[in-house]
């Protein structure tokens, strides 16, 4: 397994885990009578560092700019932030990794090698200085340049501090040396660094500085602003038109930005400069999509940032709404606001009644019990009985499962028991047999050997996909099916205000045509769907995209055939 990192043009996801091909050997305990020797001792010296790469920003990542609205007070925001004099970011295990790079520094000379042989790996230690030294001066300003790595004799260790923009100007130079000297983009060993990595990062670090400079004249470097920022357009020119990157899009922008970051092999994605390729027991990641609470939220002017569809912003667009609600902030925008930030009519990780605050309800005013049919969404989209203060959850092998609609399961809380218990019911349907079923494995009635080994193998499969990337399926194909829904001109029920569920898109009949015909021409197509009863009844029809059935290929093609019907009548 290779190691291979994100590095977006613009936000990503940061992702964290282990690399299984990581070399043993690193900065510690070297015998450097027989490590320095090869160039393969080099490169085994660099492999320890990729794990400085930034894998982009997180939605909690930004809190401190204000761009987000924090929870408590942000002593950067508020001024009330102080420099540390010692201690803290001061302590030695935070230069730790400067000191590592720099004993690399000191040491690669004794290899004999061709010199660009040699100098790949040297330009990969130097970005990798040039990243730590960057998060220096963010978070520190003025700090102290070392190029050899220290011992609690050397002078360095009480000498001044060099001024931020010098120490900038030492991070460039690195960062130069490792564009000069690295391999071009493609040419590179699978998974290293290349000189767009390089370029990349520089045009980042520019663009901060620059501004930063521009910013605050209390710092004296305004003079060198418009010198970095135009290294930041130079560099970022450079990659842009190189031909080897472009903005990730599949002919539908409501949706690309969003799904972009969820697609499982990104060795096509274009809009990648690197990207970490995570497999199953081999390397994995603990973060998941965030499609709810944050501990925070966006700012008012990084919403209004967004221009309008029409390319303009919002103070010159005809397009803009206003502010009165979300829904007429959030219409005729560029899509990757809705797709950036969960909105009303977004359908992203909902489902189809609030279950947490009724439960939130349920314990406030006392009530004794909470029972919710999960049947359709269980494995489709976040069920959390515990968290929700569920009682008595009621799912079936059949829907999300996708087992055949033979076997039903109850899910008790520790409190329903306590009731059952009290009732002390004795029925053949009775819970109570089955309290301790778990703990004996007496099951107290015949089994249903089939039909148990059928809902173990359903479970199974999910288990393998793994549940948050199930759950994250359901809600794209979700979000693609309504939205090209939207584009025929049908109407999604249900009421205004209300939220969809990730496994059932409910739309109203079409007004030129009954649901009798709707559903014959779309049986002559080969696509069945599901009518409706009650006060419903022949005006509502049902998309399921469930299960297996949850499949981006299946629904662009019931798509396709639902269009072709709707406009063909």
């Amino acid at each position: 397994m290779k190691l291979k990192y994100v590095l977006y043009m613009a936000a990503a996801l940061s992702l964290t885990g282990c690399n299984d091909s990581f070399l043993e050997r690193g900065p510690q305990n070297l015998n450097d009578q027989s490590f320095w020797v090869s160039v393969d001792d080099l490169k085994a010296y660099a492999n320890v560092f990729y794990g400085l790469i930034p894998g982009g920003v997180s939605v909690l990542d930004d809190t401190d700019s204000d761009i987000q609205v924090p929870n408590n007070i942000n002593s950067f925001l508020w001024g009330q932030y102080v420099v540390p004099t010692e201690g803290g970011v001061w302590q030695k295990s935070s230069w730790q990794n400067i000191r590592n790079i720099n004993y690399f520094m000191t040491h690669y000379q004794s290899v004999q090698a061709a010199e660009a042989d040699v100098n790949i790996y040297v330009a990969e230690m130097r970005f990798f200085r040039a990243l730590e030294y960057f998060n220096k001066i963010q978070l520190l300003g003025d700090v102290p340049w070392l190029e050899v790595d220290l011992n609690v004799d050397s002078e360095e260790l009480y000498g001044p501090k060099m001024k931020r923009n010098q120490v900038f100007q030492k991070i460039i130079e690195d960062l130069d040396f490792a564009i000069q000297w690295l391999p071009e983009a493609g040419s590179e060993e699978a998974n290293r660094l290349n000189k767009d990595i390089a370029r990349h990062v520089k045009a980042r670090f520019c663009l901060n500085e620059g501004t930063h400079y521009k910013y605050h004249d209390e710092l004296e470097y305004a003079s060198e602003a418009e010198k970095w920022l135009q290294m930041a357009a130079t560099e970022s020119d450079k990659l842009i038109t190189s031909g080897r990157y472009e903005i990730y899009n599949t002919g539908h922008p409501q949706e690309d930005y969003f799904n972009m970051y969820r697609i499982d092999d990104k060795s096509d994605l274009k809009e990648a400069v690197l990207y970490v390729d995570y497999k199953t027991n081999i390397r994995e990641h603990n973060m998941a999509a965030a499609g709810r609470e944050a501990g925070c939220g966006f700012s008012k002017s990084f919403v209004e940032s967004f221009l309008c569809s029409d390319g303009l912003p919002i103070s010159l667009s005809n397009k803009y709404l206003g502010d009165e609600t979300m829904r007429k902030e959030t219409a005729n925008r560029d899509p990757r606001l809705k797709q950036l930030i969960l909105t009303n009519d977004f359908p992203t990780n909902v489902t189809t009644n609030p279950v947490k605050e009724i439960g939130d309800l349920k314990v406030k005013h006392g009530v004794l019990l909470l029972c919710v049919d999960i049947v359709s969404g269980l494995g489709g989209t976040p069920i959390h009985v515990d968290d929700w203060h569920v009682d008595f959850a009621l799912g079936g092998s059949q829907k999300c499962l996708s087992a055949p609609a033979n076997m039903s399961f109850l899910s008790v809380s520790e409190e329903a028991w306590k009731i059952v218990e009290e009732v002390n019911y004795a029925g053949y349907e009775a819970l109570l047999p089955f309290r301790n079923v778990t703990e004996t494995g007496y099951f107290p009635y015949t089994p249903y050997w089939q039909g148990t080994a059928q809902l173990h193998k359903a479970c199974e499969l999910i288990f393998e996909e793994g549940l948050e990337s199930c759950i994250a399926r359901h809600e794209k194909v979700a979000i693609y099916c309504r939205e090209r829904i939207k584009e025929m001109g049908l109407k999604i029920y249900p009421v205004k205000g209300a939220v969809c569920s990730p496994t059932v898109t409910a739309v109203y009949v079409p007004e030129h045509m009954t649901w009798e015909r709707l559903d014959s021409e779309l049986r002559v197509q080969g696509m069945v769907v599901g009518g409706n009863y009650g006060k419903l009844a022949g005006k509502v029809f049902r998309i399921g995209h469930m299960g297996s059935q949850a499949n981006i290929n299946l629904i662009k093609e019931a798509m396709d055939i639902l269009e072709t019907v709707v406009h063909d009548i």
